[in-house]
């Protein structure tokens, strides 16, 4: 088992006019939907498929619960969730009201499970997929489906 990887063009965002460097990109091998992945867990343990989906759907609505209290959803090993917020900023603290936030996100650590997988990945590569360019034909772009930085 290895990542699909190709190599994407980028130009370096400090010096717009320095010739395009080639990185790793990782091409998508496809999706595992929901009903795969509890299809997979429920090979490796006693519990059926249904039961594997049942359990993860009162999970998610436990932690929407916990979220909407300002609390840290701890995963175990697969990580914690955790609410973000931006605003505007006040001058002082006594002018500061909850009015200025403007926007939550939910931020996804990874736990144990997931980072130490990491530095025992495996890649290999593969040509890019073709991609709408952003530029028009006969530009400096080099022309592999890759996006510009």
């Amino acid at each position: 088992m290895s990542v699909p990887v190709s190599a994407a063009a980028r130009k370096n965002p400090m010096d717009k006019d320095a010739p395009y460097m080639y990185y790793a990109l990782v091409q998508s091998a496809g999706d595992m939907d929901f009903d795969t992945l509890c299809h997979v867990a429920s090979k490796g343990c006693t519990i059926t498929q249904a039961d594997i989906s049942a359990a993860f759907y009162a999970v998610v609505e436990a932690a929407v619960l916990g979220l909407k209290e300002g609390k840290i959803i701890r995963l175990g090993n697969f990580g914690s969730l955790q609410l973000s917020v931006r605003g505007t900023g006040a001058e002082t603290k006594k002018s500061f009201s909850v009015s200025q936030v403007k926007e939550a996100r939910i931020r996804f650590r990874p736990g144990g499970a997931l980072t130490e997988m990491l530095p025992n990945l495996k890649y290999h590569q593969v040509e890019p997929r073709a991609q709408k360019k952003k530029e028009d034909p006969g530009t400096s772009d080099p022309g592999d489906g890759s996006e510009d930085i």
